[in-house]
């Protein structure tokens, strides 16, 4: 009996150990005004506006300039796109593919162990493509690979 007891008493000073040191450190992240800094903060920028269905984006560092590079699918216009990001909020915009039916969902990855970053993108009509990046300049470099 005795032993039940010291192990409720150690639980307890163990949860109330664990209960201090995360008041103490929310206590610690308080701004100056009073806000917890725990919950981060975002502002929002409007990439482009008026298209017509974008469906799916992904980030991945495309042209290897070491920042994120947006890929998107716009499903109404068919197209897939790269925004080259331009650093200061800035990217622009480039047409991979502007007839792929009804694109779904886009990723970008090395798929041929070559270094550079090639591309795969869905249709709902026509199914899987694979873009094979084929060097610099990137834009000039994809291409669609037929199954």
């Amino acid at each position: 009996m005795e032993t039940l007891k010291r192990n409720e008493i150690f639980i307890l000073l163990m949860l109330f150990s664990l209960l201090s040191a995360f008041l103490v450190t929310a206590f610690i992240l308080m701004n100056e005004t009073g806000e917890s800094e725990m919950v981060p903060k975002f502002e929002d920028h409007i990439l482009q506006k008026g298209l017509n269905g974008p469906l799916y984006v992904s980030t991945i560092d495309l042209d290897q300039d070491t920042d994120a590079d947006i890929l998107a699918t716009i499903f109404h216009e068919n197209k897939v796109v790269w925004y080259e990001n331009k650093g200061n909020k800035s990217f622009h915009e480039h047409v991979i593919d502007n007839d792929c039916k009804q694109a779904t969902c886009i990723h970008g990855t090395d798929l041929d162990n070559d270094g550079d970053i090639d591309i795969i993108a869905s249709s709902s009509v026509e199914g899987i493509f694979y873009y094979k990046n084929l060097g610099t300049p990137i834009l000039n470099g994809l291409h669609l690979m037929n199954p």
